[in-house]
């Protein structure tokens, strides 16, 4: 009787154990699991950052194509594009290009800010850059024809692309330039616009989400 006694009492200690394992998962997990409520304000946020998140690419291809229409215009200019095909054929100075293109870009855009442009530069049919006005105004002959999204305005195309330089993070549009004949490639313009305070506070106000 004693030991029927003892497996007694020794099977209702594991039991005691057990439940109290199984009340303590019970809890645990009454804890952690999301509420109804919890669920449902998450499937709302989810549901918010998708319309933001297709809004925001909305937005961005709409400023590339604004940005790409006016490069495309600049590349219409005459004085451009004779200044590109004298660059092109070496038959004109570079610093003397350089100067006339720079007061041809702010003659036709006196303010890049208006248009959230940081930077516009030109190229003759190798790649070099002619000219530039905004960052780095003073500096021209680099070559970065080797960028995709130059590379393919040398060809014809009109595209945009995404950069990094410096720590900084750039949209750029660039589009061909053709000579005042309309028969032939010249070089190629492109716009950057650095992705900022300004970009930030545009998707904020557009999108109602907080941007970093």
């Amino acid at each position: 009787r004693s030991k029927e006694r003892q497996a007694r009492m020794f099977l209702s200690k594991i039991w005691f154990i057990i439940v109290a394992l199984v009340a303590g998962i019970a809890l645990t997990f009454a804890l952690i699991a999301p509420r109804p409520a919890v669920q449902k304000l998450g499937v709302l946020e989810g549901q918010q950052l998708d319309r933001a998140q297709y809004a925001a690419e909305q937005m961005f291809k709409v400023d590339a194509h604004k940005w790409i229409d006016r490069v495309s215009k600049l590349g219409r200019d005459a004085i451009v594009a004779d200044s590109l095909d004298a660059a092109s054929r070496n038959t004109g100075e570079w610093p003397v290009l350089h100067k006339t293109l720079q007061d041809r870009f702010r003659a036709l855009i006196p303010d890049l800010s208006t248009g959230g442009i940081s930077t516009l530069v030109a190229t003759d049919l190798k790649g070099r850059v002619v000219a530039r006005i905004g960052d780095n105004e003073a500096e021209y002959g680099d070559y970065i024809g080797g960028a995709e999204v130059i590379a393919d305005a040398l060809r014809g195309y009109l595209s945009d692309d995404v950069w990094g330089n410096g720590g900084k993070l750039t949209r750029v549009a660039a589009a061909p330039v053709l000579s005042k004949n309309r028969d032939r490639f010249v070089g190629a313009i492109y716009v950057g616009a650095e992705t900022g305070e300004n970009l930030v506070e545009r998707l904020k106000k557009n999108l109602d989400v907080d941007v970093a």
